[in-house]
């Protein structure tokens, strides 16, 4: 009951999926939570072929994804998602100032190459809605202009990612309290 409830929740993020993802920026920038492998990680997090399968539905052919996540490969083989990820590796608390200029350099050819282009950023397994992706994409709505401060940037992020965290947490004490 707990994971049909947690999937009923996801899709009031994103209607048209049971995916963990949100458009920060209406069809164009999408916060998401780690494409999975491994069983367990599923339970809580994107199964990579369901991510896979919706982007290339909705986005064929317009879609990169932005891999945060530290280590030689990132957590998962590139080429299960069509070989359009590319990677940021961020270490430790968070990214290097050079690694969020060179993340906003390569987002902003990469949305401005073709007027369909999506991009999506996700940071480790197991923690969506994470910093690490909260502080690059805020980085990019900055550096973009979208926003005009580092305070729009994060009440816009706020408002379409965390949302569905604090109906979560409304939920769980519902049902504990019952």
């Amino acid at each position: 009951m707990f994971k049909k409830l947690i999937g009923s929740l996801r899709s009031t993020r994103l209607t048209t999926s049971h995916l963990d993802l949100a458009y920060v920026v209406p069809d164009r920038l999408i916060s998401m939570g780690f494409p999975a492998t491994g069983v367990v990680d599923k339970l809580l997090s994107n199964p990579i072929h369901d991510v896979f399968t919706y982007f290339e539905k909705t986005h064929k052919d317009h879609y990169k994804i932005f891999n945060l996540v530290p280590g030689n490969t990132g957590g998962y083989d590139p080429r299960t998602l069509g070989g359009h990820v590319v990677r940021f590796p961020v270490h430790g608390l968070g990214p290097t100032f050079q690694t969020i200029v060179d993340f906003c350099k390569a987002l902003d050819e990469w949305l401005h190459s073709e007027k369909e282009n999506v991009a999506a950023i996700h940071g480790r397994p197991g923690d969506q809605d994470n910093e690490q992706s909260m502080t690059m994409i805020c980085a990019y709505l900055v550096h973009s202009k979208t926003v005009a401060s580092t305070d729009e940037a994060l009440n816009l992020y706020n408002s379409r990612v965390f949302f569905f965290i604090y109906l979560l947490f409304i939920l769980c004490f519902t049902f504990i309290d019952n």
